[in-house]
This record gives structure tokens, C-alpha cells and sequence, in this order.
């Protein structure tokens, strides 16, 4: 037998299986659901609910092209991508998250890399790169900001309204470190901003997973009032899970009803005019969904919106323009415990006060001085420094 025979039957050999491996992570050995599409739907977004904390990525990308009055191009584009972990437990809600986006406005182009950490009591941020037109993002400002990590302590208005209140006080806990923070050989370890494991005061140990239940069914009701057409298409691996894809489409005649009713709770009743416009770019609007949920366990874990206009006219109606936006979100590893780890130095800035002066109690949207100038940004601003280093 000759070689160019041998080599042949190894070719062979090889494509059987690399078809065997490829096709064994497709629809026809994946097992179909057994659910109706809406019914996996919800059962995906109320298992999601029950799970505390996981990762996340997200990637959003819009393009929005136009023309004004005069006929000039006016074009906008924007790409950003996040990635971290998160828990929304109310008792300790924690997020890390790494951002990095672009933007371009005709010939301008920005750029945005930073990194949040958050707990219930305060962000911080780090910014590792601005860069954008020089008139509108002057690099002396840049300079001071970059490469810092600056805390914003959270109003207690804003943990009230969002986040359930003040920080319970633990009933039994763990034993407190030696101290807030340990020496080694390269320094002073930063200090974690999530405490020895403590077990927390609350009414109910299950309040909080049954109000996340109960925001489960709401969006569920929420969303599949708005979309239609919802089929299943197969399956994909999310996270390292055998996953249900399914894609739908946003429902225009319900998204219309919404508009106008979203309009009337504010107390503006649409003029004929209004309806018109709207009617006008429902016309030229499309929105497709696609949707993932888990083989095991039933949980959604990944998201895909696009939406697609073909025509937005101005208020005034004398210049149009058209635009795609994307957003993408997987969700994977859950159950994962989550930290965050605050900055060994950071500097505290007060953020919601020159915003209008939100803390202690004082409730959001009420009215509130006007944010004060950039020279007098100085005031919010303080060193923070660990205890330990004192």
C-alpha cells in the first residue's frame, strides 16, 4: 500500500471524527425541551431569580447614521464590553466589574477603560484610560484622575430606595481578623470590603428570595407581554452549559400600547401629531430577541437584543437618520461567592453631594441645588487612608 493510500485513509479517519466531535455538541444529539416555549421562559427567568450571585459578560454596540437640517452627516458609534461578577443578595450586594468602550461622533473619537467595585456603603472606580477631544476631555483633568481609585459613598436615601435599608447588624459572627489588614513582605494586603462570613438580621430568611421571585414573575409578565413568535432554535454551550436557544420577536402593536399609556401615567396625553410620529416609526422599527436557558436546571443565562430602526425623524421632523443597536449578556458560574476587595489608598469623593446634596434621609427626585462648578470640586474630595496605616 502506498503512502499517498495510508495518508488517505488517515485523512479519512480524521474527518469521520472531527464530524463525530462537531456534531455531538449540536442540535441533533442535544435533547429537545420539553417545555412550551413561554412556559421555559418563565421557568428560566424565575430559576435565574432564585440565584443569588454569578458571573456576567456583556457587550452592547450601537450605530446610529443621520443628516441634519443642512444635510450634513451626523454619525454616532459606540462599542462597549463588561465583565465581572455580581451578587444582588440585599443583605450584601456586591459588583467588580472591568469596562472598556469606544465611542465615535462623526470625526471625534473617545475611548473609556475603568473598573468598579462596589458594596452597599460606597463604589469605587479606578480610571485607567480617557481619551477623547482635547476641548471637551482637557488632559490636566485626565491626569489627576488617572490610575487613582476614588470611593463615592452611597447616599443612605439611595440604599433605602434600592437596596433595602441599612446594612443589617449580624447577630453571630465569625471572629473579627486581628486586624483590618495583615503585613507581608510587599506590604500592607488591601482590605476586603465583604467581612468575616456573618450571619445577617433578617425578618424572614426567606424575604429576599421571595421578593426576587415575586420581580421574576413581574418581568416575566413584563416581558412576554411585548414579544411574539417565540420558537425554538436549537442549542448552544453558555458558560459550560448545555443550553435551549429560542429567538422571538418585540411585539410593535404591544410595544405601541405601552408608549402611549408610559406617556399618559406621566400626565401627557398624545396629540394626533404624536400618534402619527409614533406610528411613523413603529413602521420602520424591528426587534428580534434570542434567548438561552439551561438543559440543567431550567436557567436563563443568556440574553441577546437587536434592534433595528429604519427611519427616526427629529422633533421637528426636518432630518432623519437610521441606526442598529445590540446588547448581549451571558450569565455563568453561579452560585459563586462573590468579594470585593477595596483599595489599600483611595480618595473619597462625594459625588451624590455635588449632585444635589442626597444623604442621610433626604428622599430621590426631590428638588435639589444645582451641581456646583468644576472649581468647586476641591470640597468633595479627601484622601482615604486604611486604618492600619495610620
Amino acid at each position: 500500500m502506498s503512502r499517498t493510500d495510508n495518508a488517505r485513509k488517515v485523512l479519512a479517519i480524521g474527518t469521520v471524527a472531527a464530524l463525530a466531535l462537531g456534531l455531538s455538541g449540536c442540535t441533533w444529539f442535544s435533547p429537545k425541551p420539553t417545555k412550551e416555549p413561554i412556559a421555559m421562559l418563565q421557568a428560566g427567568i424565575t430559576n435565574f431569580a432564585s440565584k443569588m450571585s454569578a458571573e456576567y459578560q456583556l457587550k452592547f454596540d450601537a450605530t446610529l447614521l443621520g443628516k441634519d437640517t443642512e444635510g450634513k452627516a451626523q454619525n454616532m458609534t459606540v462599542d462597549l464590553s463588561a465583565n465581572g461578577d455580581v451578587t444582588s443578595d440585599p443583605a450584601a450586594p456586591v459588583l467588580n466589574s472591568k469596562i472598556k468602550g469606544t465611542m465615535t461622533v462623526n470625526q471625534d473619537k473617545y475611548s473609556l477603560d475603568t473598573e468598579l467595585r462596589a458594596n452597599k456603603q460606597s463604589v469605587f472606580a479606578i480610571l485607567n484610560g480617557l481619551t477623547g477631544p482635547a476641548a471637551e476631555i482637557p488632559k490636566e483633568y485626565v491626569a489627576q484622575a488617572l490610575g487613582k481609585w476614588w470611593k463615592v459613598p452611597l447616599p443612605q436615601s439611595l440604599i433605602n430606595t434600592y437596596l433595602g435599608g441599612a446594612a443589617p447588624t449580624p447577630t453571630t459572627a465569625a471572629p473579627a481578623p486581628a486586624a483590618a489588614s495583615t503585613k507581608s513582605a510587599k506590604g500592607t494586603t488591601p482590605t476586603p470590603v465583604v467581612a468575616a462570613p456573618v450571619t445577617p438580621v433578617v425578618a424572614d430568611s426567606g424575604d429576599a428570595t421571595a421578593q426576587r421571585l415575586k420581580d421574576a414573575e413581574n418581568i416575566f409578565k413584563n416581558l412576554s407581554g411585548y414579544v411574539k413568535n417565540i420558537t425554538y432554535d436549537g442549542s448552544d454551550t453558555i458558560g459550560g452549559l448545555n443550553s435551549y436557544r429560542y429567538v422571538a420577536d418585540l411585539d410593535n402593536a404591544k410595544l405601541r400600547e405601552f408608549m402611549i399609556q408610559f406617556n399618559k401615567d406621566k400626565g401627557s396625553e398624545p396629540t394626533a401629531d404624536d400618534l402619527v410620529k409614533l406610528d411613523d416609526f413603529l413602521a420602520n422599527f424591528s426587534g428580534h430577541l434570542t434567548y438561552w436557558v439551561s438543559v440543567d436546571g431550567e436557567i436563563l443565562n443568556r440574553v441577546s437584543l437587536s434592534l433595528k430602526m429604519d427611519k427616526v425623524l427629529s422633533d421637528d421632523g426636518k432630518s432623519s437618520g437610521k441606526g442598529n443597536i445590540n446588547l448581549d449578556m451571558s450569565y455563568m458560574n453561579f452560585g459563586k461567592a462573590v468579594t470585593a476587595v477595596a483599595p489599600a489608598d483611595s480618595t473619597e469623593f462625594d459625588l451624590f453631594g455635588m449632585l444635589g446634596g442626597l444623604s442621610g434621609q433626604q428622599t430621590l427626585g426631590a428638588d435639589s441645588a444645582p451641581a456646583p462648578e468644576v472649581k468647586d470640586v476641591a470640597p468633595a474630595v479627601k484622601k482615604v487612608t486604611p486604618a492600619a496605616k495610620k
